[in-house]
């Protein structure tokens, strides 16, 4: 089986107001115009690709400071995405999207998203306004996604990049594998994953520059309060596939991590033919992979040798500590 872990869609409802937000300029530049969702355009790809379950995601969408929105809109892709996970229940899992920007929205919708709607895990954004994802403020957050073992999608977002940065868009293509690696550091760095160790994080597109820069890593935690060594911790986090990237660093990164760490990631529906390369780049990378210790299949699918499950004994997906009493 090859499941995707790295998709994107835009329900109608959410792309509308989205829109209107770009147009009034209280939304961030995008990389491409956002296109409406077509559910059938979508499983064509799947066929034509070979990806036999999609998990449905908004990217990293913005953390609105407006309250009420930003929770209307979390609650009005999480709907569209059940929805559709509905209909079509062997093509698709949910990984919901929260209003983090308001810590106490966010619990209450990440509650009605898994225990509610049935999602089967959560896309975060790397930074919230700006504001890191060990913020002691998000602890409380933490806390409950660490109690449910909910699977994590960590996607990168712009965090106010100088204006040089954008030309020839090195703020999307350079930037943003940065922002991820930036991001996951000072998360291990900070002791987070020794408060919560029990939450599987998926890091979008092979974790960035994590493979390069592990070591400088290691050179900064004299500085932190992780009880490790990073790398130990690197370990433990599962790297997609999305990007693209390339045979060659998918192949480094198993060699670093495990290749049972690899998942299968497309970004669908970005690049050129609305996902197309991308997904035809994704395919080539972990085609050749090999059969790991934790029975990662060609398909590069590392979590599903584990299964699916939620808190609730429902289709979550298991990962590193969910074999804990």
């Amino acid at each position: 089986m090859r499941l995707d872990v790295h998709a994107h869609e835009f329900p109608e409802r959410y792309l509308r107001e989205i829109n209107r937000l770009i147009a009034r300029g209280k939304f961030p530049r995008v990389a491409e115009p956002l296109l409406p969702w077509r559910l059938d355009q979508q499983l064509a790809h799947m066929e034509a690709t070979g990806i036999d379950v999609m998990v449905l995601a908004l990217t990293s969408a913005t953390y609105l400071a407006d309250r009420r929105l930003a929770r209307d809109l979390a609650r009005m892709a999480n709907e569209a995405f059940v929805e559709a996970a509905k209909k079509y229940p062997d093509k698709f899992r949910v990984f919901c999207f929260v209003p983090l920007g308001h810590v106490g929205d966010a619990i209450a919708e990440l509650q009605h998203g898994v225990e509610d709607l049935g999602c089967h895990g959560l896309i975060l954004g790397t930074n919230v306004r700006g504001r890191p994802l060990n913020h002691p403020g998000f602890l409380p957050f933490f806390e409950v996604v660490n109690r449910m073992r909910l699977p994590v999608l960590l996607h990168p977002m712009d965090p106010g990049w100088p204006e040089s940065y954008h030309e020839f868009r090195l703020d999307l293509w350079i930037g943003w594998p940065f922002e991820t690696t930036l991001a996951v550091a000072r998360m291990v760095l900070s002791g987070l994953f020794d408060r919560f160790p029990d939450f599987p994080l998926i890091l979008s597109h092979l974790g960035g520059n994590i493979p390069q820069v592990v070591e400088r890593i290691h050179m900064a935690s004299g500085r932190g309060r992780a009880e490790k060594p990073p790398l130990e911790y690197f370990k433990r986090f599962y790297y997609d596939t999305a990007g693209p990237v390339t045979p060659e660093a998918v192949r480094c990164a198993a060699a670093m991590f495990g290749v049972d760490r690899i998942v299968f990631g497309t970004d669908y529906p970005f690049g050129p033919g609305r996902g197309r390369v991308f997904g035809e780049k994704a395919v080539a990378c972990v085609e050749g992979l090999p059969v790991g210790p934790g029975g990662c299949s060609s398909g590069g699918n590392g979590m599903l040798a584990t299964g699916w499950r939620s808190s609730r004994g429902g289709r979550g997906v298991a990962g590193p500590g969910a074999d804990r009493s």
